[in-house]
């Protein structure tokens, strides 16, 4: 597993599917499994992973599945505070043995696919930035410049970034490095490229992609890895990378159906229900929301007992006397 990404072929979707979903203004939206998206533009966007409906041009991905952003409502001036970003954030446990914020860091290559689309190459082709920074104090960053040079096109594109001998990231259970493809960023974002520095997103040469309704940027075979050199991506196979995913987030829709009797006295308290394990341990302790609840005698059945290895589903009471 040389890429440090989850998911970066797109092919887990476990919230949305294929649905083509509207972006939430103002905050981050989760996409894709370890994906997500935030901006506070005008403009409107939707998402959707899309699967196999590409031009054939250029550099074609290994992969199906793409992470689609599409313009539906367009921001031709971007203010000087809005930002769009896309990005997924790296746990600590798989970023470590990297070494950043030491003497010892070691140099890590960026390596994607992307297609841009829209109703003229003017309207798309130019400069993007990618920025590397540590989400959990978000005091340093670096910003790499590509750029696309034609519509309807697959373009291969390789970053190198030279590891952080400062900062602080995390080499736990916590966020440790995020990456993050900017597709607009006002000037109050704007930043020198090539360099470790204080906090910032873009260049001043970032392309306003949200400029015209239509435009359309399809991005996969996401893969960062030590070293600086890109290996062709990394395929994992779609069981390990579900379960890669499903450390982070698990959708269940089985229907479980039990029965039990209980008895309290005093101060004590007790539960009837289901034991459910997750399918993998959670990173941590999740929060849990209940597609669906039913009761039997007595009550509701909730979430109790929640940890990062499964939750009992039933009925808790608290007081004296028998249940079920």
């Amino acid at each position: 597993h040389r890429n440090r990404f989850h998911n970066g072929g797109m092919t887990i979707s476990q919230r949305i599917g294929s649905t083509e979903t509207t972006l939430t203004h103002n905050n981050w939206t989760k996409t894709l499994d370890r994906w997500k998206v935030y901006e506070n533009t005008e403009a409107v966007l939707t998402v959707q992973r899309t699967h196999g409906t590409y031009p054939t041009a250029g550099t074609v991905p290994s992969s199906y599945s793409a992470h689609r952003l599409k313009v539906t409502t367009a921001d031709t001036s971007i203010g000087s505070s809005q930002q769009f970003m896309f990005a997924q954030i790296i746990e600590g446990f798989n970023w470590q043995d990297l070494r950043w914020g030491t003497s010892a860091a070691k140099t890590v290559t960026l390596s994607f696919s992307v297609l841009a689309t829209g109703a003229a190459a003017s309207n798309v082709t130019g400069t993007y930035c990618v920025q590397c920074t540590n989400p959990n104090s978000y005091d340093r960053a670096y910003i790499r410049e590509y750029t696309i040079d034609a519509i309807n096109v697959w373009k291969r594109v390789t970053l190198t970034f030279p590891g952080d001998t400062s900062g602080s990231w995390d080499t736990q259970n916590d966020a440790s490095c995020r990456f993050a493809w900017f597709l607009a960023a006002g000037t109050d974002h704007h930043g020198s490229a090539n360099s470790w520095g204080a906090f910032k997103a873009t260049t001043s040469n970032q392309k306003n992609f949200l400029s015209h309704v239509n435009n359309m940027i399809f991005i996969t075979d996401v893969q960062v890895e030590e070293g600086t050199v890109a290996t062709p991506f990394e395929t994992k196979p779609f069981t390990t990378e579900l379960q890669l995913c499903q450390r982070y987030y698990v959708k269940d829709t089985m229907t479980r159906e039990g029965s039990g009797h209980g008895v309290v006295t005093g101060a004590l308290d007790s539960i009837v229900g289901i034991q459910v394990d997750f399918p993998v341990t959670m990173r941590a302790t999740p929060n849990l929301t209940l597609n669906g609840t039913t009761y039997r005698t007595g009550g509701n059945a909730n979430a109790e007992r929640i940890s990062p290895t499964g939750f009992i589903w039933g009925r808790k009471q608290t007081g004296s006397g028998t249940f079920n």
